[in-house]
């Protein structure tokens, strides 16, 4: 039976369990590193924050490149959500969660990913976004209370974690559930692949 070869090591710039799961229930080998980057407020298009974001943990790690990281293919991601026009980062507090939440409830929610991966070896970078529609059914005002008092929806961009107790509320999700989750899998892989990481 043929085996897939994995030729280098990544180094994922995030320490969200959400994004180390996807990478390793995949079978994918990597080393996690914790970015100094700080995300500034930034006004421009919400695709556009999501890949300086993704970016700016690289760039933050790259000058900590230890000896045995130099051959390392590094990866950043920054996901964010985008309701009614406005952009749903991680919320402050209870009360910023449950306006993110509110927002969310008439249409749908759009989650972007961006995605950041760089060579320091060959020179390869590449710098783009995922896009996934999320549908939310409407959440009755104790609906909304009970699920903010689980705090299932702290540290998580739009308030909420399809894959725990919120995900009882979406109709539907249309494009990858793992870019919502955190990571967009299918599409670092396929970039990986055209690298010729994977064989």
């Amino acid at each position: 039976m043929p085996k897939l070869k994995q030729h280098r090591p990544l180094l994922l710039a995030s320490e969200s369990p959400r994004r180390i799961e996807i990478l390793r229930n995949a079978g994918i080998n990597f080393k996690v590193k914790t970015s100094p980057y700080e995300e500034p407020q930034l006004d421009l298009p919400p695709e556009e924050v999501a890949k300086m974001h993704a970016l700016g943990k690289i760039i933050g790690l790259l000058p900590q490149a230890g000896i045995d990281e130099k051959d390392h293919i590094y990866i950043g991601v920054d996901t964010i959500v985008v309701a009614q026009g406005q952009l749903l980062n991680k919320p402050k507090d209870k009360a910023d969660a449950r306006r993110m939440l509110q927002l969310q409830q008439t249409g749908h929610a759009e989650v972007i990913s961006g995605l950041a991966i760089i060579d320091p070896l060959t020179g390869n970078e590449i710098v783009t976004t995922e896009h996934t529609l999320v549908f939310m059914s409407q959440m009755s005002p104790a609906e909304i209370e009970w699920y903010l008092d689980t705090n299932e929806w702290e540290g998580k961009s739009g308030g909420f974690a399809i894959q725990g107790q919120a995900s009882r509320f979406f109709e539907k999700v249309e494009g990858d559930i793992l870019n919502v989750i955190g990571l967009p899998l299918n599409r670092l892989y396929q970039i990986l692949k055209s690298w010729h990481v994977f064989t």
